[in-house]
């Protein structure tokens, strides 16, 4: 995907996206600490007033424009909010459930995601001297800490899951439980 990406802008080498495909194996693997935090800001501004590309697809007057439609659509229907209407097809049965089970969730988990974030920004000192472990540090250590902690990387478990053996297996688990037959849909010539 990213030579495709590369020959058609015309350039040699490697061309890099904000799309998941692309940006998330750049921030496990690019060994470039200055390459990953030009690739985090870009990706953590996109479509905002900020950033390298600050104000160019800058798309905040369309989310408040959709927020206020639908706000205004769960009032036509008699909801005071659109969390209360997103809700009514969903297990939560209100917001306060909704934030009551997240607030849980942060407390439950605060204490070990601290741990784990100083014992990975003990690793990055120790393997390359990083005192300050940012954002875009986290993806890259977090894969070099599993390298050597479990002695394998996520690439060598690729030959394992084929694509096709992957899906094979997801339909065949989607048939047992459901009781449904996925097929391949015709395309159009």
């Amino acid at each position: 995907q990213n030579e495709l990406n590369a020959e058609e802008a015309e350039t040699a080498g490697w061309r890099f996206t904000l799309q998941a495909p692309s940006y998330i194996p750049f921030m496990t693997y690019a060994e470039s600490r200055e390459l990953r935090y030009q690739m985090y800001e870009a990706y953590t501004t996109r479509a905002s007033e900020l950033g390298p590309n600050a104000g160019k697809w800058d798309n905040s007057r369309i989310m408040q424009d959709i927020i206020r439609l639908r706000h205004e659509k769960a009032r036509l229907l008699g909801l005071p909010s659109y969390a209360e209407l997103s809700l009514k097809t969903k297990m939560a049965e209100s917001v306060d459930d909704v934030e009551d089970f997240l607030l849980d969730l942060a407390s439950r988990s605060r204490s070990a995601a601290e741990i784990e974030w100083q014992q990975l920004g003990e690793f990055a000192a120790s393997t390359d001297g990083i005192t300050n472990l940012q954002a875009w540090d986290a993806g890259y250590y977090s894969e070099k800490l599993k390298q050597q902690t479990f002695s394998f990387s996520e690439e060598e478990l690729r030959p394992y899951f084929p694509l096709n053996t992957v899906l094979k297996g997801l339909f065949e688990i989607v048939n047992r439980i459901y009781g449904m037959r996925v097929v391949a849909a015709e395309r159009p010539e």
